[in-house]
């Protein structure tokens, strides 16, 4: 960060930005990430709680139940 004079706003050095846009886009980029991550928690809980009903089932009914694979966003 550098100050050109005392009336201007503090710049970054490498964009030229001013410091307060840096700070907000950083801002939105962590906040991305932790949408990400709820997601994928979420996702893996659901996952855990389909196995874990689809073999209560089973083993109640004794009938195998048969569930879709469903495609991921990892790949």
């Amino acid at each position: 960060m550098r100050m050109k004079s005392h009336f201007r706003r503090p710049q970054c050095e490498a964009s030229k930005a001013p410091v307060g846009h840096a700070r907000a886009y950083r801002e939105i980029f962590n906040d991305a990430q932790a949408t990400l991550s709820i997601i994928r928690r979420a996702r893996r809980l659901r996952t855990l709680l389909v196995k874990a009903i689809s073999n209560c089932l089973d083993s109640m009914l004794g009938i195998p139940t048969v569930l879709e694979e469903e495609f991921t966003l990892d790949g």
